[in-house]
């Protein structure tokens, strides 16, 4: 062998320009790492780990965030005692995120052994199919806004299709309905009996002092002048609507008409009819003396009940 063979002056520079060589060979020009340290996946699928990999750490500064998947299940684990928050941004800062699933799938929030969800947001909730929404805009509120005329219609069902709805207080709490802004309270069945069980106190509305003219239906009057008081024109249908009438004191002889030319209104025996009227009893008996009608019918009022002998007035006034 040559002298110059022997010598390691010559065969370390061979090495290295070997090795050197063999990786600009092997290396592969798509590889997704810059010489930032940023990610540049390919074109096609980015593969991170491989079949054995049991989790993926990404460390930023001190903090690290886990991601894991077992059984189908895609874990972020913070470390430390902090809350993984999932967060969208885009370059104006202020990005709508959305979490959506494939077709008709379903988006399931928490697990049986999950405490509590909390919904941060300073307007509620908005459901997209027919833009209605739930608002928490007042403590202690629950505002239900519909993208239409009203009313809101609150329900529930079942696989059987009749899905009991119950309305339960905590504790030994009251369940209230309504307030002093609402003007009237409907409870429709479908003409099976309404249950009330336990002691329960009906407070009535304030009775309307009156000195003639159209009377409201579902309210008390008090007649305090001699005239006509007409019935209103709200019995187009048996609607159930009642008007009470009721005389202050003995010096006042009131009429009850009716307002729609269609309307009657039937006492005993006595038929009035739109130019006719219903008197109270004479001066003398007329002090406290009062009548109530209800529609029960089309276009007719019925006297449910009365104090004191109203009588047929004849003719109106």
């Amino acid at each position: 062998m040559r002298p110059f063979l022997r010598r390691k002056s010559f065969w370390i520079p061979v090495a290295l320009g070997l090795l050197i060589a063999a990786i600009a060979w092997g290396a592969d020009p798509s590889r997704p790492w810059t010489s930032s340290g940023a990610w540049n996946c390919p074109i096609g699928t980015c593969i991170v780990g491989k079949g054995d990999t049991d989790a993926i750490e990404i460390r930023v500064d001190d903090t690290s965030l886990f991601l894991g998947v077992t059984s189908d299940v895609l874990d972020l684990n913070a470390d430390g005692t902090g809350t993984a928050t999932y967060t969208g941004s885009d370059d104006a800062g202020a990005a709508n995120t959305a979490y959506d699933t494939t077709t008709t799938g379903t988006i399931t929030i928490g697990s049986a052994d999950v405490t509590n969800v909390t919904v941060n947001s300073d307007v509620g909730l908005t459901f997209a199919n027919n833009s209605d929404s739930i608002n928490n805009l007042a403590d202690g509120v629950f505002d239900f806004t519909i993208d239409e005329a009203s009313p809101m219609t609150l329900t529930c069902s079942d696989d059987s299709g009749a899905c009991d709805f119950s309305l339960v207080a905590g504790g030994t709490g009251a369940i209230i309905i309504g307030d002093s802004g609402d003007t009237s309270v409907s409870v429709t069945t479908d003409g099976g009996t309404v249950t009330m069980d336990g002691y329960v106190e009906a407070i009535m509305r304030p009775s309307i002092v009156l000195t003639a003219g159209t009377l409201t239906v579902n309210r008390s009057h008090i007649a305090t002048a001699a005239g006509d008081y007409d019935l209103p024109d709200s019995c187009d249908t048996a609607t159930g609507n009642w008007v009470t009438l009721i005389v202050q004191d003995a010096s006042e002889l009131v009429s009850l008409t009716v307002l729609a030319a269609e309307d009657e209104i039937k006492v005993g025996g006595i038929d009035a009819a739109a130019n006719e009227e219903i008197d109270s009893p004479s001066a003398a008996t007329s002090d406290g003396a009062s009548i109530t009608v209800a529609c029960l019918q089309a276009d007719v009022w019925y006297a449910v009940a009365q104090s004191g002998t109203w009588v047929d007035g004849g003719p109106a006034d």
